[in-house]
């Protein structure tokens, strides 16, 4: 059998690929045939976390997929070994999942049997993948006392609890003890969904005429990391007002919190009292034991903070002694965060995409084309904002940088609103929906890092893409998450948030990315007990309703069930004698999309809906326009 060039060119290709994502330093993993990508287009890979399940996902459907439903067989083996369950997804996509979370910092082996659910040749039996859990570990923050009432005697204490991945609230609150004079005392918890934010508050401090300490000691027994740790904190004889702690706050805006020891008196001007050094004007807003200073501009390295001894707490009494600390405003780390929300996009001016950056002179631009004539299999596994099976509906049609400009000065150190006009880097498709990410990586960062070098730029910017893009010759690798970009072997989890080094740029939830489609058709549809479907078509700039569109009404299999074309009044009803699943509306050069499966209803359940049916019969009610007539007058009923 011969093989054509272009067939050996990707071939060579692909194996490029994998060995440059698997290629080893001293004891890498093992490069992976390519010949898998025959049969397999992704599985996990890279640094996850605690939480994660293990996916495979198939070139092909499956004829014993069923969505959600346990595999008896055993496709995984695992070194070390991980127990739980494997499920189908969907129709290609396997996933295992653990039943308890998986070991920190742990790299793990997978063996899965591709053999038991297709037939492939002996070399391809079982795929050896490998991928890493991310160390796991967490700080304490101090976040302010506070005084139960006014003779200040009983307090509690506020603070934060961050680990590095997902944690289980009561491995959290094991793990943190709080002690005085070697007394327990009694923490309530607060957990922020997601299971990395975790505030929690001391309770009963006992403050007396001599001075104490809170020991707050926690150690990785529970959290799967080593060391015990401890941070203790002074607590103030009575009679003794003092500032406690300061902390500055650089996101959404620049803030400094001064945490006092009492609670601050409301009938003193604290401007003059309370400055920063340079001089520089702020907003003060104080809060129980706290005051909060908001600098009118944003500012840039050392800055001196005073406090004087005429700042009183709520019992009159003056501040032991001035109170300077010099304190360092860093720069906002680079990002990028989109505006507002939603998909559909109403305007004929082009494609107007806005979002806001910070301390970036230029991103990365990825725009995929999702074609009109696949619209109908996008809506098959997503809706409006979905990204599942992208490669098989759409393909990368602009990859580039844009620089970040304005008309008038700015400051790149603060966030400022962008916005990039897609029509001027693509030829929008009537029908077709886009995909568009933003990135970037060290070179367009203007984060100072003190003249240190980080290495090589992690440069995301992919090229342009061509004829032999991975879009146009499937099958390809891909790894879950195909926006993460992780490096096997050079990221560095506790480095994650420092712009100084490459792991910064590597994380994949800095880069969003939205859907958008072009059109002005706003569609609604109804329906009832019956067979027929009220549809309106409304135009979203101007609310008026759209005559002559034409309406089609497809089911989940992509095959036309009911077509018409709106009247006059933007209404046309269709009979549908199959379940509908997609409506598509067409107008001239635009187009609508609205899913009709039962998921995608809106809830009634917030209405009264239930009502009365009447299984024979009509139920009415006649009524004239007065109650008294005069011998001759005609009588006019009405009948509801």
């Amino acid at each position: 059998m011969k093989t054509s060039a272009p067939t050996a060119l990707r071939i060579a290709s692909l194996a490029l690929i994998i060995l440059t994502v698997f290629g080893c330093k001293d004891k890498g993993p093992e490069p992976i045939d390519p010949a898998f990508a025959g049969y397999i287009s992704s599985f996990t890979s890279g640094v996850v976390s605690n939480s994660a399940t293990i996916k495979v996902r198939l070139t092909e459907s499956h004829p014993e997929a069923e969505l959600n439903k346990r595999i008896e067989k055993e496709l995984f083996d695992f070194s070390p070994n991980i127990e739980g369950e494997t499920f189908w997804l969907d129709d290609r996509t396997i996933e295992f999942r653990p039943s308890k979370a998986l070991q920190s910092g742990k790299a793990y082996e997978a063996e899965f049997d591709l053999y038991k659910l297709v037939e492939v040749p002996e070399n391809l039996k079982t795929l050896v993948f490998q991928f890493q859990v991310m160390k796991q570990s967490m700080s304490v923050e101090f976040d302010g006392m506070e005084a139960y009432n006014t003779d200040l005697k009983w307090q509690m204490m506020h603070g934060i609890v961050i680990t590095y991945d997902v944690a289980p609230a009561d491995d959290v609150e094991a793990s943190l003890t709080a002690l005085q004079n070697g007394k327990t005392l009694k923490l309530s918890w607060e957990h922020e969904a997601g299971g990395k934010l975790h505030r929690f508050l001391v309770d009963s401090i006992h403050r007396t005429e001599d001075r104490g300490q809170v020991i707050l000691q926690w150690n990785g027994e529970k959290l799967g990391f080593e060391g015990e740790h401890e941070k203790s904190f002074d607590v103030p004889p009575l009679g003794e007002f003092t500032v406690l702690d300061v902390k500055t706050t650089t996101h959404p805006e620049q803030m400094l919190t001064i945490f006092f020891s009492d609670p601050i008196s409301t009938d003193i001007d604290l401007n003059g009292l309370i400055y920063l050094r340079p001089q520089t004007e702020v907003r003060m807003v104080r809060e129980g034991n706290s005051v909060k200073l908001y600098p009118a501009k944003r500012l840039s390295g050392d800055v001196t903070l005073v406090v004087t001894d005429g700042v009183r707490n709520s019992l009159n009494y003056q501040l032991i002694a001035e109170y300077q600390k010099q304190v360092k405003f860093t720069s906002l780390k680079p990002g990028v965060e989109l505006i507002g929300k939603g998909v559909i996009l109403p305007s004929s001016d082009g494609l107007t995409f806005p979002f806001k950056a910070v301390n970036l002179k230029a991103v990365n631009v990825r725009v995929l084309r999702i074609f009109e004539d696949n619209m109908g299999q996008f809506f098959q596994v997503n809706q409006y904002d979905g990204t599942e099976e992208m490669k098989r509906v759409g393909r990368p049609i602009f990859i580039g940088e844009v620089e970040l400009t304005s008309e008038k000065p700015i400051d790149y150190g603060s966030w400022n609103n962008f916005s990039i006009d897609l029509s001027k880097l693509i030829n929008a498709e009537p029908g077709a929906m886009y995909r568009v990410q933003l990135s970037f990586s060290k070179k367009h960062s203007l984060y100072p890092c003190d003249g240190k070098s980080i290495g090589d730029d992690l440069d995301q910017t992919w090229g342009q893409p061509d004829e032999e893009d991975e879009y146009d010759n499937p099958p390809r690798w891909s790894y879950y998450d195909d926006e993460d970009y992780y490096d096997y072997e050079e990221y560095n989890y506790n480095d994650q948030d420092n712009p100084c080094t490459p792991s910064y740029f590597m994380r994949g939830n800095r880069f969003p990315a939205r859907n958008l489609l072009a059109s002005n058709l706003g569609i609604i549809a109804k329906s009832g007990m019956g067979t027929d479907m009220l549809v309106a078509v409304t135009d979203l700039r101007t609310t008026d309703p759209i005559s002559g569109v034409e309406v089609e009404i497809y089911n989940y299999q992509q095959q036309l069930v009911g077509q018409s074309t709106t009247d006059g009044g933007g209404f046309v009803t269709i009979d549908l004698k199959r379940k509908p699943y997609l409506l598509i509306a067409k107008k001239d050069k635009q187009r609508g999309y609205l899913r009709l499966d039962d998921g995608s209803a809106l809830s009634m359940s917030m209405f009264d809906i239930g009502g009365q049916q009447n299984k024979k019969g009509v139920k009415g009610f006649i009524y004239g326009e007065r109650g008294v007539w005069r011998p001759g007058d005609s009588l006019f009923v009405s009948f509801i």
